[in-house]
């Protein structure tokens, strides 16, 4: 059986971080060996979709999720599509591990601000001339932001925000179905339902 083959490059390190790009050409395939986290990381998804189980905990992570993993963490990782995925990855230094707390809320569903900050953050390690400390902001104001959407630590108006910024974004099932490769949502919701236990609605 032919599993994921990733390719991980580090695009810069500064004295608080070290940010690497990560990239998955993958083949569908069932939950896989586990594996350990060598270090305290979170891991923001830039293109694609895979599953991840901690323990007896699963989740899917996409495009709207950042992905906390604590040093030492065993997991296991499984791809419900063959199209591979893309991420980037924040490796705090030990400054900063303090920060990133351990808590069993691994998968974070990312708003618009934390989205806004990884795409200055991915488009500042695209520039030439980009200096270490601009790195270090952007990675430190994204990193700030997941943790305090783990933490619940935001305003009431800015929850009724996402809230409806998670109901713009919300594509048909029809759509993701034809998108990921499958033939209809059926399939798709079978193919779901099989490797997850839930259906994709009740996922949401």
């Amino acid at each position: 059986m032919r599993v994921s083959q990733q390719v991980v490059r580090v695009v810069a390190r500064t004295p608080l971080f070290c940010i690497s790009d990560a990239q998955c050409a993958s083949h569908r395939h069932p939950w896989g060996v586990t594996e350990d986290s060598s270090a305290t990381q979170l891991v923001f998804v830039r293109r694609g979709v895979f599953a991840l189980q901690f323990g007896r905990r699963s989740f899917l992570a996409d495009a709207n999720h950042a992905v906390l993993f604590n040093r030492d963490d065993g997991y296991r990782v499984s791809h419900p599509t063959c199209l591979g995925d893309e991420c980037t990855i924040l490796v705090p230094s030990i400054e900063l591990m303090d920060e990133a707390l351990p808590s069993d809320d691994r998968c974070v569903f990312v708003a618009s601000p934390a989205l806004r900050l990884h795409a200055q953050l991915c488009s500042s390690l695209a520039g030439p001339r980009t200096a270490s400390l601009e790195f270090e902001e952007r990675a430190l104001a994204l990193m700030q932001c997941v943790l305090n959407l783990r933490s619940g630590l935001r305003p009431r108006q800015a929850r009724s925000s996402i809230a409806r910024d998670r109901r713009k974004r919300a594509k048909p099932l029809t759509e993701i179905a034809l998108a990921l490769g499958f033939a209809s949502p059926s399939h798709f919701s079978t193919c779901f339902k099989s490797e997850f236990g839930c259906s994709p609605r009740r996922a949401i």
